[in-house]
């Protein structure tokens, strides 16, 4: 098998300095045929009920996967200094979803809670990170009850200063270091 170097793989792609919308990004990565640009500084989240990882960064821009565990619980939460869009990528159990998303979630604005198939998921998330935050991840930048403590240690890692108590954590509230 030939070389390939990430150079040379991506000279086709026509990657804009910006987007006006999280919109308009989310329709160019689909566009573009999804390009897997995993950063070198990026990080495998892996939490109580799923595991991420970044596909594609363009500060402020976020594209992740998200690869949901069998039977897992998400509660209803949100994700502070960001919007965020959600798209399935699965088609589990003869159930055509691929490709359907959801509207455009605006900073700090909440999710339902979802309760996940015996089989799991798949999910791209597109994110826009507002007010100069850095990027983390959708999964650790979080407001509402946690999924466990595997999640709580990453939010203790990326957010030191985030308020997290009995089950809950508000990132908002913090910086990152």
């Amino acid at each position: 098998m030939k070389e390939y170097r990430l150079e040379d793989y991506f000279d086709y792609l026509n990657i804009p300095e910006s987007w006006d919308t999280l919109d308009d990004f989310a329709n160019w990565f689909m566009d573009s045929r999804m390009p897997l640009c995993i950063p070198q500084v990026g990080e495998i989240f892996c939490t109580d009920d799923a595991t991420a990882v970044p596909l594609f960064i363009k500060y402020p821009y976020q594209v992740e996967l998200y690869l949901i565990h069998p039977r897992s619980r998400t509660p209803e939460h949100s994700h502070p200094n960001t919007e965020i869009i959600t798209m399935d990528i699965s088609n589990m159990m003869g159930l055509m979803r691929w490709g359907n998303a959801s509207p455009t979630l605006k900073d700090n604005q909440s999710h339902k809670g979802q309760f996940y198939s015996r089989r799991g998921t798949a999910m791209l998330t597109f994110e826009r990170w507002l007010n100069g935050a850095e990027i983390t991840s959708a999964a650790v930048n979080w407001q509402g009850p946690t999924v466990g403590p595997k999640q709580e240690s990453l939010i203790k890692r990326y957010y030191p200063n985030a308020v997290l108590e009995n089950g809950w954590a508000n990132t908002g509230a913090a910086t990152t270091p």
